[in-house]
C-alpha cells in the first residue's frame, strides 16, 4: 500500500501543474462536498483509487480539509488561486 501511495503521488505530482484547482471549483454542485465524479471533471487522471486515497475519513467524499491534505500530500495539485 505504501508503494501504491507512493507511485501515485509521484505521478500526480508530476501532472499537477496542468490540472490545479481550488476546492470551490471542484465542489459544482457547492455542498461542501467533492465527488469522485466532480474530482474526475476537473482531473480526469484522478483514478478511484487515488481518489480513496485522499478521502482519509471514508465518508466517500472529500471536505476542505481532505482535498488541502491531499494538495499538500502531492496527490492532488495545490491550487493557483
Amino acid at each position: 500500500m505504501k508503494v501504491f501511495l507512493t507511485t501515485t503521488a509521484a505521478v500526480l505530482a508530476l501532472a499537477a501543474p496542468t490540472w490545479a484547482a481550488s476546492f470551490s471549483e471542484l465542489d459544482a454542485n457547492g455542498d461542501g462536498m467533492v465527488t469522485l465524479d466532480e474530482v474526475e471533471a476537473v482531473h480526469s487522471d484522478v483514478t478511484a483509487e487515488a481518489f480513496a486515497a485522499m478521502d482519509t475519513n471514508m465518508e466517500g467524499v472529500l471536505d476542505e480539509a481532505e482535498v488541502s491534505a491531499a494538495q499538500e500530500a502531492g496527490l492532488l495539485p495545490q491550487s493557483d488561486s
